[in-house]
């Protein structure tokens, strides 16, 4: 299941709630998470919606995918970081809330999919979104 919301950090219990996640038991597993999840080798590809589409068709299509879809999600995630605060181009706007989207659903499938204790024991560079989600992703960036 993906979930409607845009970037946020999950910090109390009153969003983990309008997400319908119960808090005793997401915020110990994003606890395990920061600890033991470490970056993956980045892609060196320029922020821009063209390089966006580009990663989201390999999400799409993981089995002929240079890149893991880890390594999509922290793309993402840093184009989103960069261009967060400052004044962007109508281009940037329009992909920003997808770039968010990436990320958050990458914690949350997460979160909801593995336990703490599996957590632990995880390759997270082989974990797979739903590709449907790649291909959702791709249709509203081309919207």
């Amino acid at each position: 299941m993906r979930y409607n919301c845009s970037k946020l950090r999950i910090t109390n219990a009153l969003t983990l709630a309008s997400l319908g996640i119960v808090a005793y038991v997401f915020v110990p597993v994003m606890r395990v998470l920061s600890t033991i999840m470490k970056l993956s080798t980045p892609i060196e590809l320029e922020y821009s919606r063209k390089n966006l589409l580009a990663l989201l068709s390999y999400g799409g299509n993981p089995d002929q995918s240079p890149y893991t879809h880890k390594q999509i999600s922290e793309w993402c995630e840093r184009f989103w970081n960069k261009y967060n605060d400052v004044d962007v181009s109508e281009e940037i706007e329009k992909v920003m809330p997808i770039l968010a989207d990436v990320e958050t659903q990458w914690d949350l499938y997460l979160a909801n999919t593995y336990s703490s204790s599996q957590l632990q024991e995880l390759d997270f560079e082989t974990v797979r979104l739903p590709v449907e989600w790649f291909k959702d992703w791709s249709a509203e960036a081309n919207a």
